[in-house]
């Protein structure tokens, strides 16, 4: 009986041990097809004023699996560096990182800096670019330094849906190195002809700006009744011309007194008869004064003379 259920024993120890085997590799593979699925390899070319040109070697990966507009996207950066061989060992005090920032792109918080010997002293964002300040530990050289990985968050806009993004290794190291006790730095700049370290296309609603609308308010119309327009006939006016009155000074009537009529005796004409002699002589009251009287009187009446 004991040696029955010994082997039975085994047998159970077998099939579970086959069994984890065939978790662990499931397990394994399943790790391998996940890290494999957009970690990317590419190399980055410097100079630099001080020790000649040098290459960076990056791994690169991201989470999540698509860049989805507004969401945050994660890039794990590991890096190694190749110096050049006759570059000059020395003490490394600090270490400046300026990432560049694509158009559709801005920084989504605090870059995580894990392992190497290199310690964040900062972040800031100038322009488009993203700077990380470092410093190195004690006893750190330009030989022996180690570059931590990074994880880099961003988010991208609207304006990046269905484009491809380009993310570009930093285009500057600024290093800071010790020549006895004197700080000198050191800048490398990146080639021109550098790839991006990653280029991936934006998920999302592609956002289409359409031109303003402008609305016209009109004030509301008011129909009122029709109006009937009589028309008279034109009144002809006639001007008169002006009437001129003459006002003539009052006319003096002067009413004569009463006319007296003197009684006139007329004279029985007599029969002269001239006879050759001596002259006859006339007496006053004869004929001839009543002659000269009626002539007075005469113009006294028409010529108002001698009244």
């Amino acid at each position: 009986m004991s040696s029955l259920s010994s082997r039975a024993f085994g047998r159970r120890q077998i099939a579970v041990l086959v069994v984890a085997s065939l978790a662990l590799v499931g397990f394994v593979s399943f790790r391998a097809r996940q890290a494999s699925a957009h970690e990317t390899y590419v190399d980055q070319a410097m100079t630099c004023t001080i020790g000649g040109n040098i290459t960076a070697h990056y791994t690169i990966n991201h989470d999540p699996e698509t860049l989805n507009v507004g969401q945050v996207f994660t890039i794990d950066t590991k890096s190694t560096v190749d110096l050049d061989p006759t570059a000059p060992d020395v003490p490394v005090k600090a270490m400046k990182i300026i990432i560049p920032n694509p158009a559709e792109v801005v920084s989504a918080g605090d870059i995580m800096v894990m392992g190497g010997n290199l310690k964040k002293a900062g972040q800031s964002t100038e322009g488009a670019n993203t700077i990380l300040n470092m410093t190195a530990d004690a006893g750190v050289t330009s030989k022996t330094i180690q570059v931590p990985e990074l994880m880099i968050p961003v988010t991208v806009g609207p304006a990046a849906a269905g484009k491809v993004i380009n993310f570009y290794g930093p285009n500057t190291l600024e290093l800071t190195i010790l020549i006895g006790t004197v700080e000198a730095p050191v800048t490398c700049t990146g080639a021109a002809t550098n790839p991006p370290i990653l280029a991936i296309k934006g998920v999302g609603t592609t956002t289409t700006t359409k031109a303003p609308t402008t609305t016209t308010t009109m004030a509301p119309t008011t129909t009122k009744a029709p109006t009937t327009t009589t028309t008279k006939a034109p009144t002809t006016t006639t001007t008169k011309a002006p009437t001129t009155t003459t006002t003539k000074a009052p006319t003096t009537t002067t009413t004569a007194g009463p006319t007296t009529t003197k009684s006139t005796t007329t004279m029985p004409q007599h029969t002269t008869t001239t006879r050759m002699g001596p002259p006859t002589t006339m007496h006053p009251g004869g004929g001839l004064g009543a002659l000269f009287a009626l002539l007075k009187r005469l113009i006294c009446i028409l010529f108002k003379i001698g009244c």
